[in-house]
């Protein structure tokens, strides 16, 4: 805020009225720079309002100083942190909700997308890992039906979704096991594996407990 800083250094003692006093505000103003250093080696800029894009992501230490005639103001600085694109992804287990629990020779759908976070840049040459796509323990799952090929090679920009599909799976035995989705992707030039998991329980727990029908486990390798 320059209004203070104008109030305080113009010499207003000679006037009048509150129009000269006005005018020589204008003036302190008007003769005012705001000069801001982005911290990314770009060329510093003036204005009360600028903007800046980053071609990448980084740590960038953000500064603004204001020149009034020859005095300098106090200025400020903060720090910005800008991070690359990434994968994001959901995992949903849909089954009738009116059976208590999964047994043996049921079978359930599980809808999977796969989308870019908000961040820097592309996910580029994304891929699922495993040949099938969707990795099951094979004691106690089956595969009734795959969703259809995908390309192995998509581009996506920050909140573009990649890919999305449904499988259907049957259950073989009791127990509790992973549904897996390993994927790779390529992001601002680094190389970045995931695993979109979710965990199904089929009867008992194998800790003795009686878990509801299905829980879910998401995280990241």
């Amino acid at each position: 805020d320059l209004y203070p800083y104008c109030l305080t250094s113009v010499d207003v003692s000679h006037c009048a009225d509150e129009t000269c006093r006005e005018s020589l505000l204008d003036a302190c103003l008007a003769d005012t720079r705001i000069e801001w250093a982005f911290g990314d080696g770009s060329v510093q800029e003036a204005g009360a309002s600028v903007s800046r894009s980053y071609g990448r992501a980084g740590v960038f230490s953000i500064g603004v100083g204001i020149r009034s005639g020859e005095s300098t103001l106090p200025g400020a600085s903060c720090e910005l942190t800008l991070r690359p694109t990434q994968l994001g992804w959901s995992v949903d287990v849909l089954r009738n909700a009116a059976t208590p629990e999964l047994t043996p020779g049921d079978r359930f759908d599980v809808s999977v997308s796969v989308a870019a976070t908000s961040g820097v840049g592309i996910v580029q040459d994304f891929a699922f890992v495993q040949p099938d796509i969707l990795s099951v323990d094979t004691r106690l799952f089956g595969i009734v039906m795959p969703p259809e090929p995908i390309a192995e090679v998509v581009e996506a920009g920050p909140g573009e979704g990649i890919w999305s599909g449904r499988f259907t799976v049957e259950v073989l035995a009791e127990g509790a096991g992973y549904l897996e989705l390993p994927m790779r992707c390529r992001a601002d030039g680094e190389v970045a594996v995931a695993t979109a998991r979710v965990r199904v329980v089929v009867g008992t727990d194998p800790a003795g407990v009686v878990l509801p029908v299905v829980h879910y486990l998401l995280g990241i390798q």
